[in-house]
């Protein structure tokens, strides 16, 4: 028989594939090396290189510090981190903010990212009392405006030729997420 009371209930942090949990210095090591992936930071905008742990440790010592922001470890269910996620540009007075998102090259296509996402927009909503939730995401990244449709975003409007990459300018798209248009 399944239990039941408090002990029962999921954490709004468990998704299906997935769960989030606060970032850690600790988190450097094991992520930084999936983070400095090519592929990977080409599909964050304007971050120009990989960096050192030291960085990646600076990242989270200043991020701890600013309440415009939160940062959280994308793991497994069984523990291994494969990703971050967060809010950003977070406005309490509008009850908004921007989330980003990034997973490791070796668990792309596999519905982690889509998993975390509706994770995070759901713990944004229910936890933060957020009431929108909106991104941005490069034109050329059709696997991540996908996974963002499935979540329940959808497109506000374009940046146009707003990052410069391969030697070519691209578009960046505004995608939106109200509460009340959320399935979590």
């Amino acid at each position: 028989m399944p239990a039941e009371g408090p002990s029962a209930r999921r954490s709004p942090l468990d998704g299906e594939l997935i769960r989030l949990r606060a970032l850690t210095e600790a988190d450097a090591e094991p992520l930084n090396p999936k983070f400095s992936d090519l592929d990977v930071l080409l599909g964050l905008g304007k971050i120009p290189f990989p960096q050192s742990l030291d960085g990646f440790r600076e990242f989270v010592r200043r991020q701890s510090e600013d309440d415009t922001q939160i940062h959280l470890v994308i793991e497994t269910l069984d523990g291994c981190p494969i990703g971050i996620c967060g809010l950003m540009d977070l406005d309490r007075h509008s009850r908004q903010g921007k989330a980003g998102i990034w997973i490791a090259r070796d668990h792309w296509n596999a519905g982690a990212g889509t998993d975390a996402m509706r994770t995070l927009c759901r713990w944004g909503f229910g936890e933060l009392n957020l009431h929108r939730i909106w991104l941005l995401v490069h034109s050329t990244n059709p696997r991540a405006i996908r996974a963002y449709e499935k979540v329940g975003f959808v497109k506000e409007g374009t940046q146009r030729d707003d990052h410069f990459i391969d030697g070519r300018f691209i578009d960046t798209h505004v995608m939106g997420l109200l509460e009340h248009e959320s399935d979590g």
